[in-house]
């Protein structure tokens, strides 16, 4: 019985592929009838086109070459145009990043410029008032020093950031500590204050330049720009 059993699977199993096969069969029987026009429109394009193609298969490779090189032209377009987008986002970045440098730089000189009036006036008051308000006030020649040793400090920072603080010192040999010295006469202190107005006009002169390297870096860097897309662009036609 066990083998009866057997048996009537293995023909179940038999039958089951039987009919597989069979509908494989219509399958491509199916699909051979399907591609009968093909190979009969391929046949009547060799048999009435150029001698270019002699064979439907030289007619297939043909078409296997035109393409493959469409494809080969699609994939170089994708990429060229994802290079661009790829340039463009850089430059946006960049161009924001610089406006935003631009800005705070600006807004960092605006301050020190109003820092810098603001010193000027102060010492220009000190100066008109310096006859009646120095002379045997110890408080006011102190307060005086204090601002006279920070103009000078203001400037002495200047020179060291343009490597020039020594030069500067030798031309300039003025002292902070000497505008903090007791026993000065009116006279002494006037040209203390005057020292400080000329340290004033160096720093401005000073910031002014920094200004200038500034902006002329940032144009620097965005003619740079402009011809990087400019070539990219004239890469991209010549493509």
């Amino acid at each position: 019985r066990k083998q009866r059993e057997q048996k009537e699977a293995e023909i179940v199993r038999l039958k089951e592929e039987h009919r597989k096969r069979l509908d494989e069969e219509k399958a491509l029987k199916r699909e051979l009838q399907l591609n009968e026009k093909y190979q009969l429109y391929l046949t009547n394009v060799v048999e009435g086109g150029s001698d270019d193609y002699h064979e439907i298969q030289d007619l297939l490779s043909r078409y296997k070459s035109l393409k493959d090189i469409n494809q080969d032209l699609a994939d170089a377009q994708r990429k060229h145009e994802q290079d661009n987008e790829d340039k463009r986002l850089e430059f946006a970045n960049f161009k924001k990043e610089r406006q935003n440098e631009m800005l705070n730089q600006n807004n960092d000189i605006a301050k020190l410029q109003k820092k810098l009036e603001g010193h000027e006036r102060e010492t220009m008051g000190l100066l008109n008032d310096v006859d009646s308000t120095i002379r045997g006030t110890s408080d006011k020649t102190l307060e005086l020093g204090q601002i006279l040793r920070s103009v000078q400090n203001l400037l002495e920072r200047f020179e060291k950031q343009v490597h020039s603080h020594a030069k500067h010192k030798q031309d300039h040999p003025r002292r902070a500590e000497k505008a903090t010295s007791g026993g000065k006469s009116a006279e002494e202190i006037e040209s203390d204050g005057n020292n400080a107005v000329l340290s004033l006009d160096e720093i401005c002169m000073y910031m002014l330049d920094y200004k200038d390297i500034v902006d002329e870096w940032l144009e620097e860097c965005a003619e740079a720009k402009r011809k990087e897309r400019g070539a990219a662009f004239r890469a991209g036609e010549d493509s």
